[in-house]
């Protein structure tokens, strides 16, 4: 037999009980793709958010950022990561494909000679950092 009773839209009280074998209760603070239980207290504190207004104990709309008491970090194993991104194992998310140093460099050239704008130059040199870091 298991109950879920929500007195708001993120707090809510889950039960189970098995007859003659377990009973387990738990409230907590659940948010989408993130369960965080507390043991009868509720996590998160109600109106704060991060830099970018993210709540905590959310996922920012700039994945795979998590506001984590204040902090906006790196968790694409919760927030996931953008399109064509693939989540590594330090919660940061990599491109699928990657620009290479070479690529980068013609880059810079076609920029100079005017033939690329600022903000396409910007975009190729986010995606070489992100492949390296």
């Amino acid at each position: 037999n298991a109950e879920i009773e929500c007195r708001s839209p993120n707090v809510c009280t889950y039960s189970y009980t098995a007859p003659d074998v377990c009973s387990y209760s738990s409230e907590g603070t659940y948010h989408p793709k993130v369960i965080v239980e507390s043991g009868g207290t509720t996590t998160g504190s109600a109106g704060q958010t991060c830099s970018d207004g993210t709540p905590y104990g959310q996922c920012s709309a700039n994945k795979p950022k998590y506001c984590e008491n204040g902090n906006l970090v790196n968790r694409c194993s919760v927030c996931g990561c953008p399109p064509d991104y693939t989540c590594q194992e330090s919660g940061k998310c990599k491109p699928n494909t990657c620009i290479t140093t070479q690529e980068l460099l013609t880059y810079v050239v076609k920029y100079i000679i005017g033939s690329v704008d600022f903000s396409e130059l910007r975009n190729v040199l986010k995606t070489w950092l992100e492949c390296f870091t």
